[in-house]
């Protein structure tokens, strides 16, 4: 632990101590996502961002533009929040890679539960943290959280987390685009049995013989629960299976790099979860989730370019999972946490790899006099796989000034390990910090804020092919190489946030947000892979409802600046291999989209038109080598219209 950790986990302790020992101090109850309310100040929305937490509820992605009803799409219509390539659902929060983000599935930490999660990647082979399709259907998605850096309830992450919350509530079916889909729900006065099961539409085209340019795609998965609730008690047991394929067989005639090989990738995913909460009298619960992914890829083929054959073959496989066991309840109006996570994972070398994470944590929330309310949790983990502790103290202050208007500042320690197929030999720190102004007037309502995330124990990796790529850029897959502690970095700005019902059909939102992102390399500040220096977004939606249907129409638009992108090495005329070394230098002209959704819902069928990008913008995605033309820039998706028809009951 360095000086500067103990010297920033002295400060934030010191000023928790104080706050606990402030005189009058009562305890208040946890503040809901769905309504925040201090005294007079109330905001309450369907679609709610505060205080760069995202919480949208199954209406918001089933009828948001440009999500295909996979919520962790639609977190770049918020401020400081973008995507990569909208080819697969990662995103980048204030300028940090999607790695240093968390999965949890009903608030437990998981795997990467995405199908294809080559999607948009530059190597095609699997991503750690995203994917072309959730693997959890958004029928059954009841809600999803994103809690971003600093908040109390991240834990072992730099950036923030991903929560999916699962419920199955109603029979329907469904015809799409995406895939057919049926979910079943079988209801008692005390218990429910319900679940769902999906089969790609490009997977069944392909099932049927379509040929998609000599590739096949698809993906399937099932969900299944059981729930029993009393007035006393509530127990969940639910489990998912999925699997998802992308296989390419080379042409007679190829005339490009991919199409010399036969490309095979396969992959997938297992959840199972089983919890415990008591209802009455003092609040516990007990949680054992198990989670486990595996992707493989394996190319073969070779090409002659001046009497030399280039061998195109390569493999790659991995499996990670882990073991999430937690606990939770209050003492003397403290609220307790214990987690254990069991990390476990191989990769190319084929040996396995484990850690235990144990960890425990407490929280409080007290109110200062009349206005003021404090938010204090100290969360303490061990890793053993690096005999390493990390204590991390966050703190929350809010104030209303007057009726209309709330200052607040945030600040807290987090730190994070990488998959254990990485060569760790230290956490990844962060000190986060932010104060924001909430004003609330009616039907407007506006957020502001300012943010600095300082980053240290950053580390590089020096494996063959990847040596010198600095983990603030995107990693990629988990490739088993070395990583060095060799450097700091920071992520700093500042977000805008408006949101304006005009009237009982139409409202109006709109942010913006400016970031630098960049980390320190041999003594030179380096703009990192994902410095876009801005977002905006800008929505405007229309709903009509009567007695028995409902008409809505929204357009988001969402704007960036460009990706930063590594310099191509010379080393190999046919392979595109990069130089990370002198750090990201080349900037991708800046991303922009539109995106726009009619849904229509009468009785117990609803349509849903979903279009993404319906200027048909060809959006940069990343710089390779290519035959015959040699650097170029592989586009993003175009226009990409989804009907899809469902009917419930």
């Amino acid at each position: 632990m360095n000086n500067l950790y103990i010297v920033r986990f002295i400060c934030i302790c010191t000023i928790c101590l104080y706050l606990t020992a402030y005189g009058n101090s009562q305890v208040i109850e946890n503040d809901s996502l769905y309504t925040i309310t201090i005294d007079s100040i109330t905001y309450t929305a369907t679609r709610i961002y505060d205080q760069h937490t995202v919480g949208l509820d199954r209406d918001d992605f089933l009828a948001m533009p440009g999500a295909f009803e996979d919520p962790s799409r639609l977190l770049l219509k918020f401020p400081g929040i973008s995507t990569p390539n909208d080819q697969a659902n990662a995103f980048i929060y204030h300028g940090m890679p999607s790695h240093f983000y968390q999965w949890q599935w009903n608030g437990a930490e998981t795997v990467n539960p995405n199908h294809l999660a080559n999607a948009g990647t530059i190597t095609d082979i699997s991503s750690i943290n995203s994917g072309g399709v959730n693997a959890l259907s958004g029928e059954i998605i009841s809600r999803f959280d994103f809690r971003g850096t600093p908040h109390p309830r991240v834990r072992n992450a730099i950036a923030g987390v991903a929560d999916l919350q699962t419920k199955s509530d109603q029979n329907y079916v469904k015809i799409g685009l995406i895939g057919l889909e049926t979910g079943y729900l079988n209801q008692g006065e005390k218990w429910s049995l319900g679940g769902n099961f999906r089969y790609s539409f490009t997977g069944l085209l392909g099932d049927l013989g379509v040929d998609f340019g000599g590739e096949k795609i698809g993906f399937q998965d099932g969900y299944i629960e059981a729930r029993y609730e009393d007035p006393r008690h509530s127990f969940l047991l639910a489990g998912l299976q999925g699997e998802s394929y992308n296989r390419f067989t080379k042409p007679e005639d190829p005339t490009i790099i991919k199409e010399y090989q036969d490309i095979t990738y396969e992959g997938d995913i297992h959840l199972l979860q089983a919890q415990y909460h008591k209802l009455i009298g003092t609040p516990f619960s007990l949680s054992a989730t198990w989670s486990r992914r595996s992707d493989t890829r394996e190319s073969v083929g070779s090409i002659g370019i001046d009497n030399v054959e280039y061998n195109l073959g390569t493999a790659f496989n991995s499996s990670l999972g882990k073991l999430s066991l937690g606990q939770e309840g209050s003492f003397l109006a403290w609220n307790w946490k214990l987690n254990q996570v069991y990390d476990y994972g191989t990769s190319k070398d084929k040996d396995q790899r484990s850690r235990w994470r144990l960890g425990f944590s407490i929280d409080r929330k007290f109110r200062i006099g009349t206005y003021t309310d404090i938010d204090l949790t100290l969360n303490q983990d061990y890793y053993t796989d690096m005999s390493a502790w990390a204590i991390t103290p966050q703190l929350q202050v809010k104030s209303r000034i007057n009726p209309h208007l709330q200052v607040g500042i945030q600040s807290g320690l987090n730190a994070q390990a990488l998959p254990v197929v990485i060569f760790q030999q230290s956490l990844v720190r962060a000190w986060n910090n932010s104060a924001f102004l909430k004003i609330n007037r009616g039907t407007l309502r506006v957020e502001t804020e300012v943010f600095y995330h300082d980053i240290y124990d950053l580390v590089t990796l020096s494996g063959f092919g990847v040596g010198g790529l600095n983990v603030m850029n995107d990693i990629g897959a988990p490739l088993g190489g070395q990583l060095a502690i060799n450097t700091d970095g920071s992520s700093y700005g500042t977000t805008l946030f408006i949101d304006k019902k005009v009237s009982d059909h139409i409202y109006l939102s709109s942010n913006a947000s400016l970031f630098r992102a960049s980390y320190n390399a041999a003594g030179e500040d380096i703009l990192s892979q994902y410095n876009f220096g801005y977002t905006y977004n800008a929505q405007v939606g229309y709903k009509k409802e009567k007695k028995h249907s409902t008409f809505r129409v929204d357009l988001a638009y969402h704007q960036r600046g460009g990706t930063r992108t590594f310099p191509l090495s010379d080393t190999f005329p046919v392979y595109t291999q990069y130089d990370f070394s002198a750090g990201p230098t080349l900037v991708l002209p800046v991303y922009y989209r539109l995106d726009m959704k009619v849904l229509y819902q009468k009785g117990r069928s609803t349509w849903t038109l979903d279009i993404q990008n319906i200027t048909n913008r060809l959006n940069a995605a990343y710089n390779y080598r290519e035959l015959g033309i040699g650097e170029t820039i592989q586009d993003q998706l175009g226009l990409l219209p989804v009907l899809s028809w469902k009917y419930g009951w």
